[in-house]
């Protein structure tokens, strides 16, 4: 036997869409920038452009290891709490890449600690969170409307980044997406407003 869906109100729904989307656009939005820094950073760093694409690949593998392991969690310990500490995670990381300055901080912070904010505050936190606070009338609209937020965030991300470069460089690039990681705590708060609803039991 299910639980059933606890009821949001209006404003509470919309909350928890928004910070879901936000979340999504700003976590992607970033990550699917960060090719832009490769050259720069293989310049001033002394790296080459094989080192800078190991550690994105490092970034794929951990996300997709760590991601199936989020579900379970959020389910235990609440969207709130895993996404607050995907962002926090998200955060320090990109400060590692702006003051490490060598391969070991890049692999670190671009490859595990991204790859590990991702499965806390993208896909899987978002759409738990979207599924869980609408009616199942709504659920496929809300999921599609979140969804897009993550083609979105490049949108935004992308030329903030090119921006940032071609006036300053790619540190201060770097310092903007850091702003925008900060950004990700309050949405995170905000949606974990969902978990006001309870978690369906499985069948």
């Amino acid at each position: 036997m299910t639980s059933s869906t606890a009821p949001l109100t209006r404003a509470q729904i919309v909350a928890v869409l928004v910070g879901a989307a936000v979340m999504l656009t700003l976590s992607m939005g970033m990550r699917q920038s960060l090719g832009l820094f490769m050259p720069p950073m293989v310049r001033d760093l002394q790296l080459s452009a094989a080192d800078f694409t190991l550690a994105l690949a490092v970034q794929n593998a951990v996300w997709g290891v760590t991601q199936p392991m989020i579900g379970p969690w959020v389910d235990r310990y609440g969207v709130r709490w895993i996404a607050l500490i995907g962002g926090a995670i998200y955060v320090g990381s990109i400060a590692l890449m702006v003051w490490g300055g060598s391969l070991l901080t890049l692999i670190l912070g671009a490859g595990v600690g991204i790859g590990v904010a991702l499965s806390c505050t993208a896909f899987a936190t978002a759409l738990n969170a979207t599924t869980r606070s609408v009616s199942p009338a709504r659920r496929g609209l809300a999921v599609g409307i979140v969804s897009a937020a993550g083609s979105f965030g490049t949108l935004l991300c992308a030329p903030f980044a090119q921006a940032m470069m071609q006036a300053f460089d790619w540190r201060m690039a770097l310092l903007g997406f850091l702003a925008l990681a900060i950004a990700i705590l309050p949405a995170a708060f905000a949606t974990g407003i969902a978990d006001r609803v309870p978690v369906a039991a499985p069948a």
